[in-house]
């Protein structure tokens, strides 16, 4: 497992896996329920891509993306979705 530093990599690891489940952009931009354009941006790296958007593409293709903490910080979310640092 590799760090993703940048959108240029999130992009290629999309393109990855949409290429290996074998669908096309327009098929993964009708499952995403989007244009075909912004699948082609996330996968040449526009760094003004919508993060929602990504991540909901991420999703339909089964992408997990783990986000980590080099320290001992703990982060709680309320039941209002607000994030606490401890």
């Amino acid at each position: 497992m590799s760090a993703i530093v940048n959108v240029s990599q999130l992009g290629e690891l999309v393109k990855a896996r949409r290429k290996a489940l074998g669908l096309t952009q327009i098929e993964l931009a009708q499952r995403a329920r989007c244009g075909h354009r912004l699948i082609r941006e996330l996968e040449h790296g526009k760094e003004s891509i919508q993060m929602g958007r990504a991540l909901e593409i991420c999703h339909l293709l089964n992408i997990k993306l783990l986000a980590t903490m080099p320290d001992k910080t703990t982060v709680k979310a309320d039941k209002l979705g607000e994030i606490s640092f401890l």
